[in-house]
């Protein structure tokens, strides 16, 4: 079995599994079969892919000639991204791999906008916006109900005010 990358079209896909035929023949084996098992999801990154293309390839072999198959697919690495040869004791002809289908999550963008955004702002920005937060909090934790908050635009604001509107604000984020 070989694995090749999905950014190969089906007609470069082909030309692969001729190239991998002509390199088992090469080397004195004959192809019984070969099958295009579909495009699946790796469990992790290989080589900066997601994704790949497995094909399956049953051929009969003298054992010394397998080594030869081997290093012709270890040093195609540019097509092939893994492989695996295993003897015929070792499989079955039933395959449990499940087909990969991709999932669209709806408004998902939205949310890496924003955080795009947020990480934009300058540090003086942030920094603003930090101490702000922070006198806020120390006008609600001092039990004062009608201190001023240094904020432009609210002045003589209550604490029960105050979190009225900061829960306001946290419902409108949420939707």
């Amino acid at each position: 079995m070989f694995i090749v990358p999905t950014s190969y079209t089906e007609d470069e896909l082909g030309t692969v599994e001729k190239t991998v035929s002509q390199l088992i023949e090469k080397n004195g084996a004959t192809i019984e079969k070969t099958a295009r098992l579909g495009k699946f999801r790796f469990a992790y990154p290989i080589r900066h892919e997601r994704f790949g293309h497995y094909v399956l390839v049953r051929f009969k072999s003298e054992t010394s000639s397998v080594s030869g198959i081997e290093n012709g697919l270890r040093l195609n690495q540019k097509e092939i991204l893994r492989h695996l040869i295993l003897s015929a004791d070792e499989v079955s002809d039933v395959y449990s791999l499940v087909q990969f289908q991709e999932v669209r999550v709806e408004g998902g963008g939205e949310r890496r906008r924003k955080e795009q955004a947020k990480s934009e702002k300058s540090s003086d920005e942030t920094e603003k916006e930090h101490k702000e937060l922070k006198e806020g909090v120390a006008v609600l934790e001092s039990g004062d109900a009608k201190k001023e908050i240094p904020h432009e635009g609210i002045k003589d604001l209550s604490a029960e005010d105050l979190q009225k509107k900061i829960d306001d604000v946290l419902t409108e984020e949420a939707k």
